[in-house]
Parts: C-alpha cells; sequence; structure tokens
C-alpha cells in the first residue's frame, strides 16, 4: 500500500464517520424542541402548589400534549355519556392540521406564560 492509498482510505472513513454523527440544523432543532417539550411535560406532571387550572386550560394542555406526541386526532369520538372523553376528543380535534413541532412549541409557551 502507497502513502497516497492510505490517506485515500483515511479520507474515506474519515468522511463516512462524519456522516454518521452529523446532524443537520432541523434534527438539532427538533431534538432541542422535543427536550424542551419532555421538560414542560414533566413540569406540569410534577407540579406543587396552590395553583388549580381550570377545566378548559387543562383541555388546552390535554389537546396541544397529545397533538405534539400522536398527531391529528384520530379514532371514533366518544358517546355522548362520555362527558370527560368527548371534551378531550374535542379539544384535540381543534388542534387538528397543526404539526407536531407547533403543537410542542404551543405547549411549552402556555406553561411559560403562567410562570
Amino acid at each position: 500500500m502507497t502513502a497516497g492509498s492510505a490517506v485515500a482510505i483515511l479520507l474515506q472513513t474519515i468522511a463516512e464517520y462524519h456522516c454518521k454523527i452529523t446532524k443537520t440544523k432541523e434534527e438539532i432543532d427538533m431534538s432541542d424542541l422535543k427536550t424542551r417539550f419532555d421538560a414542560a411535560v414533566n413540569d406540569i406532571k410534577t407540579a406543587d402548589g396552590d395553583f388549580k387550572p381550570s377545566n378548559e386550560m387543562k383541555l388546552e394542555f390535554y389537546a396541544l400534549y397529545k397533538q405534539g406526541s400522536e398527531g391529528d386526532v384520530s379514532g371514533k369520538r366518544p358517546g355522548m355519556m362520555d362527558f370527560v372523553g368527548r371534551a378531550k376528543y374535542d379539544a384535540w380535534e381543534k388542534c387538528k392540521g397543526m404539526s407536531k413541532d407547533d403543537a410542542m412549541q404551543k405547549y411549552i409557551d402556555k406553561l411559560e406564560a403562567l410562570k
């Protein structure tokens, strides 16, 4: 093996590893958004204090959470006697068409506005 071919192999190997470890800006932004979203969800799940959110606010957070984690609403709308299930479904349905990224960001913004 000549020095030139060894250098060529080394450069090719470096390029392959660089492609494997390099993330695009969109991947980094998405990863950061997902991390902030998960932290916001955790903040709400573990919140202490006297704050009592209204049912409307709970439904708004629920809808943004579902849209951010699952996307558009799916399944059948619950029956008339399932008041809670129907309210949750209807709240989530209002987010239909919103991207997961937008829903995650709105969830984060809504929580930050309360702090």
